[in-house]
């Protein structure tokens, strides 16, 4: 009895020894065989308490590695395969958003290439336009993917943004296109294209 009671947590070893504590004095009072049954209530007491508390333990522990594996899939947006293509699409616009500019740099070839109405831009371009943006929100809609082979997947969706490039406002809604590749089994971006609608 003295050790299922240590295998549970100190306030509730001290409630259940007063129980047992209970059950003994009952004992005295009551006969052998009204005792026994006491007793036995008091081990069934303490068992309940024990499976609560592992149950409790157990969720906290899955609530924990549930946080964690989410956490470390968002680390890494561009690098983890088994991530849905909308998933990764997503993953981007948020580091765009969150201004965390070497997340935005690692999701894009060394050769990416960006086409926009005012013309195209290189991977440093890209970089130099969202250092000076400021995306409040966006909400992707549309969203289609098409494999054009086993590495390379297009996708194109809506984006209605909002948000400023120095003070001027580009909010709207925008057509967009992005080619991923995959290589070494990293899905990076290739082509990224958008055009705002009327």
């Amino acid at each position: 009895m003295t050790q299922l009671i240590q295998e549970i947590d100190p306030w509730s070893a001290m409630f259940a020894a007063n129980i047992c504590k209970g059950s003994r004095t009952g004992v005295r009072r009551k006969s052998a065989r009204g005792g026994t049954r006491l007793r036995r209530g008091c081990r069934s007491r303490l068992w309940s308490i024990r499976s609560k508390n592992q149950s409790k333990q157990g969720n906290a522990i899955m609530h924990i590695l549930k946080v964690t594996m989410v956490a470390a899939a968002m680390a890494t947006p561009t690098h983890a395969g088994s991530m849905s293509p909308l998933a990764r699409e997503t993953a981007v616009w948020n580091a765009v958003k969150a201004k965390r500019i070497d997340v935005f740099a690692a999701s894009m070839t060394p050769d990416f290439v960006g086409v926009y109405a005012w013309g195209t831009h290189t991977r440093d371009q890209e970089l130099s336009v969202v250092r000076h943006q400021r995306l409040r929100s966006f909400v992707i809609r549309n969203f289609k993917s098409h494999m054009v082979d086993v590495d390379t997947m297009l996708v194109t969706y809506t984006a209605d943004v909002r948000g400023t490039d120095e003070g001027q406002s580009f909010s709207g809604r925008y057509w967009n296109t992005s080619l991923w590749h995959r290589a070494g089994g990293k899905w990076l971006t290739v082509y990224h294209g958008e055009a705002k609608t009327k």
